[in-house]
């Protein structure tokens, strides 16, 4: 008989690691093209707000949060769950470790970091803003959605299975 411990952990990360993905498609979809859409100088200092405030929010606490879980679970299962439920759950802590942490900290924080530090209202910002922060920025945030839905989706599988066990 499985641990309800275990259980709801896994259920809860699922439904953690889903609202983490929407977060970031949110960013993707929506949010970077309207600003991408308006001037260069009020969408840079936006983003550099935002960058301050996420450090601040309940979205951080998720995020590391669900790295502790993603991580306790994959310990666990590794110790004591059948195969098939292990590797859904080794599969999907990966995906949040590198698609999520990963490319949080090689490519959108030194992005973000590099923001932080320009002046908004020079034209080398507003040429960094569009032609190298806003594409690849986008491009690595859908990479962290895709990833934190990767995760969630396996997660789900391992919940569907420890429910039949």
């Amino acid at each position: 008989m499985t641990s309800t411990w275990f259980f709801l952990l896994c259920t809860l990360t699922t439904i953690g690691c889903a609202l983490i993905s929407g977060i970031f498609l949110t960013f993707s979809d929506f949010l970077m093209r309207a600003f991408k859409n308006s001037t260069p100088t009020t969408d840079t200092q936006a983003m550099q707000r935002i960058n301050i405030e996420v450090w601040r929010s309940v979205f951080m606490a998720l995020l590391w949060g669900f790295l502790i879980t993603t991580a306790v679970l994959a310990g666990y299962a590794y110790i004591n769950m059948p195969h098939p439920i292990t590797n859904y759950i080794l599969i999907g802590t990966g995906l949040y470790i590198v698609g999520v942490f990963g490319i949080s900290f090689v490519f959108n924080i030194p992005m973000n970091d590099r923001l932080a530090a320009l002046d908004t209202t020079t034209k080398q910002t507003a040429h960094y803003w569009f032609q190298t922060y806003l594409p690849r920025w986008v491009f690595f945030n859908y990479l962290r959605a895709i990833s934190a839905c990767g995760t969630a989706a396996c997660f789900l599988i391992a919940s569907l299975q420890l429910a039949q066990i």
